[in-house]
């Protein structure tokens, strides 16, 4: 049966993957010039890259928003359809509509998973949030790799330890059952499973990762 609960963590897989290719890139395309590791040119680049993440995700998902909120309701019928639930809600509305008509902005400015916000529209989009708000601090990293690489190693493997530390000094603080599904009730998915702080450990694999591949490719085709 564990198998089921422990599949929630999969999501990990896809931090780990982001991490690796936002580090390869940066380091490819921007800090493998000296230039860009200056102040005002990483400055620049650093608005650049975080707009173009922003333009990556927001159209998509303010589509998804806009669609649950103002068409799905109209797209069926029948007495399940449109029988309130004892929430006062439709069925339709699991789709994630929620509270969007009102807290579509924090989708927005990818603030969905704060405590505040959590659960008012789309709640299963705290990944885009947890995704935008890691890749924001990706940048810093690859500058300390490329201006030292010491530096940028002892940087991630602090952030690292931090990453490790900061969950499970949570988990034992509130007594969590670390599980999605028996934990849920005790505040576990709310302040553990959705939080940056506690998936970056994964996305800074990612990073190491990436840093490592262009090592790994040296021995290639060797026997």
């Amino acid at each position: 049966f564990q198998i089921v609960p422990g599949c929630f963590y999969g999501v990990d897989s896809f931090f780990v993957l982001s991490g690796f290719l936002c580090a390869v890139g940066l380091q490819k395309k921007v800090f493998n010039r000296r230039e860009n590791r200056l102040p005002v040119r990483f400055s620049i680049n650093y608005v650049k890259f975080a707009l173009m993440r922003w333009l990556r995700l927001v159209p998509a998902q303010m589509y998804c928003i806009l669609f649950v909120v103002n068409l799905l309701p109209f797209l069926g019928t029948g007495i399940l359809w449109n029988l309130k639930d004892p929430r006062g809600g439709h069925c339709y509305e699991d789709a994630g509509a929620g509270q969007c008509s009102q807290y579509w902005w924090t989708n927005l400015l990818f603030l969905q998973d704060l405590d505040k916000y959590m659960g008012k529209c789309m709640v299963h989009t705290w990944y885009l949030a947890n995704d935008f708000q890691l890749y924001l601090t990706a940048p810093f990293f690859a500058l300390a790799y490329g201006i030292n690489k010491r530096i940028g190693w002892v940087l991630l493997a602090a952030c690292f330890v931090a990453g490790v530390i900061i969950p499970m000094s949570q988990t034992a603080h509130y007594e969590w059952v670390p599980e999605i599904i028996l934990g849920g009730g005790q505040g576990f998915n709310q302040h553990f499973y959705m939080k940056p702080w506690c998936r970056c450990p994964a996305f800074l694999i990612g990073i190491a990762c990436g840093w490592a591949w262009p090592s790994l490719q040296r021995f290639k085709g060797r026997p």
